[in-house]
């Protein structure tokens, strides 16, 4: 027994508050930081009947004040389904048709005018004329047979020029 006396002769005895603690000039102990558990983050543990809720003011409450409507003031209903809202309701539609029943004048946009572009005249490519005769003398008749049947001009079906810009 006397070993273990002196073994733990020097352990620091418990104090019993902050306040009776011996002032230092270092700082206090800060404890070491949370470090997020690996795995999906647990929720709040399920409550005993006997604890009783605790307050947040980010979750709404289970029981509710009872509801009132916004519209009358009344309690019981909300204004969703409210009888007076709706009474009042088709009374102003009503006087709404009235109103445009009583209106005779159309107003809005005016309908779009049909517009037609014109067409160009005559064909966009001329047509098919042969190599002129100065043309064929100036070579000889050999050359002249063959550009008689290679040079005539075959229009391309369905081709259309480009169109000139404008420069304004």
């Amino acid at each position: 027994m006397d070993a273990y006396r002196r073994t733990y002769q020097f352990n620091v005895n418990p104090v019993k508050g902050q306040d009776l603690w011996e002032k230092t000039g270092s700082p206090a102990p800060v404890p070491p930081p949370i470090k997020p558990k690996p795995g999906r983050p647990t929720t709040n543990r399920r409550k005993d009947k006997d604890e009783g809720p605790t307050g947040t003011n980010t979750k709404m409450k289970r029981k509710y004040a009872p509801i009132r409507c916004m519209y009358c003031g009344e309690v019981g209903h909300n204004k969703r389904t409210c009888s007076k809202k709706k009474q009042d309701d088709a009374q102003e539609k009503a006087r709404m048709m009235q109103l445009q029943l009583a209106a005779t004048r159309k107003r809005g946009r005016p309908p779009k005018l049909h517009v037609t572009r014109a067409r160009a005249k005559g064909n966009a490519s001329p047509g098919a004329h042969a190599v002129s005769a100065e043309t064929i003398k100036g070579s000889s008749s050999a050359t002249a047979k063959k550009l008689a049947s290679f040079m005539t001009f075959v229009p391309t079906p369905g081709f259309k020029p480009p169109r000139k810009k404008d420069m304004e």
